[in-house]
């Protein structure tokens, strides 16, 4: 990890610094939830120990013990006289037994959220195919490159994923649908990335008709059939409301 992209994590994370109830715990939920959604990426360096006390406004021994933590998941590794990394293959359903019983409560977080989006949007790929410029579609076009790639690798894709929808509400031209999306984001926890994954990625092939739904809804933005994209995105959302409202037959 370069000195820029370090200096950015930390100002991340201190975005979230930790109150005094519960620090370890804090920390430690922080830099999961940066390792599973994509924003640390697998094999890049983590700030040293000063560092990350120094952002948490933490001690040393706060942050070694959620470090240790992510190292008993297998989410991190250290190198002798290097440091800590996240590992090169992330476990994307970390605490989770593959194939087991999703958290239920993580399912109806989910399930509202998306309850949520359907309404929002929609109408945000309507306004962002009538109002879309070069460098919205571009950056649409990046996010679902990225994403399908990710996806042959087998590799965490939840940020590409919402760097897509992201784009879109971007592409609008209204800050508040951006904002409304972060906050999403903000909001979500471990267990809900694995619900995410496990009903939206896996098997493969139904994060490869994910990949076909976003392309088509870029297709209809790029075409300025703002009808359309509105049809699309909602259809898409609906979609996977669907599978999570089913996921005890093929999830």
């Amino acid at each position: 990890m370069g000195r820029k992209a370090s200096d950015e994590l930390l100002a991340a994370l201190n975005e979230g610094t930790a109150r005094p109830a519960r620090l370890g715990e804090q920390v430690y939920r922080l830099l999961r939830r940066s390792i599973l959604n994509g924003e640390l990426k697998p094999g890049a360096a983590l700030p040293g120990e000063v560092k990350l006390s120094q952002a948490f406004q933490v001690s040393r021994p706060v942050v070694r013990e959620a470090l240790g933590r992510l190292r008993a998941e297998g989410l991190v590794a250290s190198r002798r006289g290097s440091g800590s990394y996240v590992a090169s293959q992330v476990p994307v359903t970390a605490g989770a037994e593959p194939g087991g019983p999703l958290d239920l409560a993580a399912v109806r977080d989910a399930l509202a959220e998306l309850e949520f989006r359907m309404v929002v949007e929609a109408e945000a790929a309507h306004l962002a195919a009538q109002r879309r410029g070069a460098d919205d579609l571009a950056a649409m076009e990046a996010a679902l490159d990225g994403f399908a790639e990710a996806l042959e690798k087998g590799h965490v894709a939840h940020h590409l994923d919402r760097m897509f929808h992201r784009a879109i509400a971007a592409a609008t031209g209204n800050v508040r649908f951006v904002v409304a999306l972060d906050a999403l984001e903000t909001e979500r926890n471990p267990a809900e990335m694995v619900v995410r994954h496990r009903l939206h990625f896996q098997p493969r092939e139904r994060g490869r008709a994910v990949l076909d739904e976003h392309r088509d809804i870029l297709r209809l933005i790029r075409e300025q059939d703002a009808e359309a994209a509105r049809r699309a995105m909602r259809n898409h959302l609906e979609r996977a409301r669907i599978r999570m409202i089913g996921y005890g037959g093929d999830a």
